[in-house]
């Protein structure tokens, strides 16, 4: 089995504007989560996350990548600057005021970040809410919301949205067996034995 290791934003952007493309990578892939937790994206993303509302993701596992390179997104900018600060304090000459810059764009920034409210699946598609942020981030969500409905909400593989009864946006086979699962509920329904009620 080919394992694919490859950012997995650039695969599904390929995707939504290259669906020709995408149909020569290897039938056989493995996607692999670069996070599987809420709290490894708590650990991962921390400027972000200490402003957080929240203690779980209400999403199945595929979409854990999509969020995991929101957050990157979002909060890319003010890392970038906090790890300048890091270098220009790690300087034999230290630039005071270019610290103090630093510091001061730093601050307005993590200001800025967006407050995250709730994340959860509703009618086969992410709704990440959030308070404040900028028009730039809201921007990052709606985009990453849209990805939602072309991934598999279960494992990260393209997908599309399926009225099952619930709107799932869902895989081939996971559609599939999911149907099979409903279908099984309802061609062997469970009767109701008295005698097992009896101890």
């Amino acid at each position: 089995m080919q394992i694919l290791r490859e950012n997995h934003a650039q695969i599904l952007c390929l995707c939504v504007y290259n669906p020709i493309e995408y149909d020569l990578l290897p039938l056989t892939v493995e996607y692999i989560m670069s996070v599987k937790t809420f709290e490894e994206l708590a650990i991962k993303y921390p400027l972000l996350f200490q402003k957080a509302k929240i203690k779980a993701l209400e999403i199945e596992d595929g979409w854990l990548h999509i969020i995991d390179t929101l957050c990157a997104v979002i909060s890319g900018h003010p890392e970038n600057i906090q790890r300048s600060i890091i270098y220009e304090q790690d300087k034999l000459t230290r630039d005071h005021d270019r610290i103090s810059k630093l510091e001061a764009e730093l601050a307005k920034l993590i200001e800025d970040l967006p407050v995250i409210a709730q994340v959860k699946e509703k009618f086969g598609g992410l709704r990440f809410y959030v308070y404040g942020g900028t028009e730039e981030h809201r921007n990052f969500i709606r985009f990453a919301e849209a990805m939602t409905y072309r991934t598999c909400e279960q494992c990260g593989a393209p997908g599309e949205t399926r009225n099952t009864g619930w709107m799932k946006t869902l895989c081939d086979r996971h559609h599939k067996e999911l149907e099979a699962k409903e279908n099984g509920y309802r061609a062997s329904p469970k009767k109701f034995d008295p005698a097992k009620l009896e101890d």
